[in-house]
């Protein structure tokens, strides 16, 4: 527990809550630009005697100090001493008496320092205001916004201005009392751009850590060309400001000349902030390297191990690394490709070489293709580049007339034979002499023959017949079924299904049918035969039945159903009083079974009778 929150014990208060509202000018008197924004005030105090106010880290640019300020609520008189303390001690010539008399409340109250104080780039300080038990009211734990040329890290305090404390909890734009300060910027040149190609092409950022003191990175390996270091690079997010050492090892031992400051402050989130090498250093090709930035618990954040980058091709990112205290340096047992910690990055440019002797062979060497067939050629190449061009008799690509290849290598022989034999070739991508070629010869496809049963069918309309089709001279047998040119058909000349099922139409057709097989190997070889139809014949079913003897029954319903055992359903649509019954809604082809009951005068009805089949042609 923080000593502020054991010996600061809160007593009665009065709760003042401001939204969203900016400070008045600070007193005419005073020069320079007021640090702090706007002021959303928290609970309210006057029950301690010590000090406090707030710690602050500068920017990129150092500042200098012209004021120092307290903020005036209302009913405050007193006059309060405000402090500026760096290293544990107030520093020599920052010590001002402000006056909150007369002062309007909601605004700062300010006195200008003797002589300006410089505040160096990229370092802490605490401003703390002397209060009293009993005295001026003060806020707790309030709330403000600042400029960007510094940033609140957290709440300060001291009870006996000697030792100097801050929450162990950071509290970032909390600031007690609230003190404040006047300033101006002392601007400095930024870097210079980085030199050479940045390595790092994207990054997914992963979990954003600030707890771990140490070095972390990434371990590289160089590809076949040598590259001349130039910079070395730190990610930058959000609120990082801080400079980070950044440095390169090499056999565990950081290389001389490869550390470098890298300033994160002003840089803009989502890039690399780089810092450039005095002196280019090699890095070998096929050779291993790993690329740390120092952090700080409590500093930057950073993200962790799960981020993940692309880059360029002229080296690849092998695994995450990091180092507890920069002696011993580690990377993760199991290898983690493209994973960056931090992410750390760096400038680079391509040492030339001699590029290697590149040998390219080509699989099959010779084949022989019916027309309209395929091959697949493989070509190997040597070299990191593997890829190729393909060319049939020197045309890229092929054309009508050669046959055609697609881009990885599968070769169509063209629909016409073509006189002699063809060459495919391979050609290297990365050194165009080197080639490899293959030969192809191309016979005319073997006569495919069809042939069709049963042939000239006749069918009733409605009907189905399964038709065959036979196909020789190839070992594709598959066939296309069409009615009169139609594939598959229609209403109106019939249907034919993929397997050969013809279903004749409903009425009979004003123009003569046929149905065709055509070889899917060979379109042009089909079979075909002629469908004759003949209009459907109306049938009926005439029932007869014993009248039953009793001298209640009142008459009979007639039942039907597909099936002897039923279900069935009643066709009369009222109750029969003789014993006789023609059902004329049958249909060709199917069989239907019948049975009666008979109905008495109270409406009650008896069980079914016997069952009878008819079957219709």
């Amino acid at each position: 527990m923080d000593p502020m929150k054991i010996f600061l014990p809160l007593v009665g208060f009065t709760l003042f809550v401001c939204f969203g509202w900016f400070l008045p000018a600070a007193r005419a008197q005073s020069s320079g630009v007021q640090f702090i924004t706007s002021v959303t005030t928290g609970r309210l105090r006057s029950n301690f005697s010590g000090w406090v106010g707030m710690r602050i880290t500068i920017g990129r640019n150092p500042l200098n100090l012209t004021a120092l300020c307290r903020y005036v609520l209302s009913g405050n008189s007193q006059t309060h001493t405000v402090e500026l303390v760096s290293n544990g001690a107030v520093i020599n010539g920052s010590s001002v008496s402000v006056d909150t008399s007369g002062v309007t409340p909601g605004s700062f109250a300010c006195t200008n320092l003797a002589n300006g104080i410089t505040l160096n780039a990229n370092s802490g300080y605490m401003v703390l205001s002397q209060e009293t038990a009993g005295g001026d009211t003060w806020v707790d734990y309030d709330t403000v916004t600042s400029t960007s040329d510094a940033a609140i890290t957290n709440t300060a305090y001291s009870f006996d201005n000697v030792a100097f404390n801050v929450f162990s909890q950071a509290h970032p734009n909390r600031d007690l009392v609230p003190v404040g300060f006047l300033y101006g910027v002392v601007l400095t040149p930024p870097p210079p751009p980085p030199n050479g190609t940045q390595l790092i092409t994207s990054v997914a950022t992963g979990t954003p850590r600030s707890d771990f003191s140490g070095w972390v990175g990434m371990q590289m390996t160089v590809g076949n060309s040598p590259l001349n270091l130039t910079a070395l690079c730190r990610y930058v997010l959000s609120g990082n400001s801080q400079n980070h050492t950044v440095e390169l090892v090499d056999n565990g031992a950081v290389l001389n000349g490869g550390s470098v400051t890298v300033i994160t402050s002003g840089a803009t989130p989502g890039t690399f902030a780089c810092t450039n090498l005095a002196s280019g250093i090699t890095l070998n090709a096929n050779t291993s390297y790993i690329v740390l930035s120092q952090e700080t618990a409590g500093g930057d954040t950073w993200v962790d191990y799960d981020t993940t980058v692309t880059n360029t091709s002229d080296a690849a990112i092998t695994n995450a690394a990091y180092s507890f205290d920069n002696v011993a340096f580690n990377v993760f047992s199991q290898a983690d490709p493209n994973h960056d910690i931090g992410p750390v990055g760096l400038t680079y440019a391509v040492i030339s070489s001699p590029p290697p002797s590149i040998s390219v062979s080509i699989s099959p060497i010779s084949t022989s293709l019916q027309v309209g067939q395929t091959q697949q050629f493989t070509a190997t190449v040597s070299g990191s580049n593997t890829a190729v061009s393909w060319a049939v008799n020197g045309a890229p690509g092929g054309n009508a007339t050669v046959g055609t290849i697609d881009a990885t290598g599968l070769y169509t022989a063209p629909a016409i034979a073509p006189s002699g034999t063809l060459t495919v070739t391979a050609q290297s991508l990365a050194q165009s002499t080197a080639t490899a070629s293959a030969t192809v010869s191309i016979t005319a496809a073997p006569t495919i023959a069809v042939s069709l049963s049963p042939t000239n069918p006749s069918l009733q309309v409605g009907q189905s017949l399964q038709f065959n089709a036979t196909v020789s001279g190839t070992s594709n047998t598959a066939v296309n079924w069409l009615v009169s040119n139609i594939l598959g058909g229609n209403t109106a000349v019939g249907t034919i299904s993929a397997t050969g099922l013809y279903t004749a139409p409903a009425a009979v057709p004003n123009a003569s049918v046929t149905v065709t097989a055509q070889s899917a190997a060979n379109p042009s070889s089909a079979a075909t035969t002629s469908v004759t139809f003949t209009a459907a014949v109306a049938h009926h079913v005439d029932l007869s039945w014993t009248a039953n003897a009793s001298p209640s029954v009142a008459g009979y319903n007639v039942y039907r159903g597909s099936q002897a055992t039923g279900p069935f359903t009643q066709i009369n649509s009222s109750l029969l009083t003789g014993t006789v019954y023609t059902d004329s809604t049958v249909a060709s082809g199917q069989t239907y079974y019948y049975t009666t009951t008979a109905v008495d005068s109270s409406g009650e009805e008896s069980g079914y009778s016997n069952v009878v089949q008819a079957v219709i042609p």
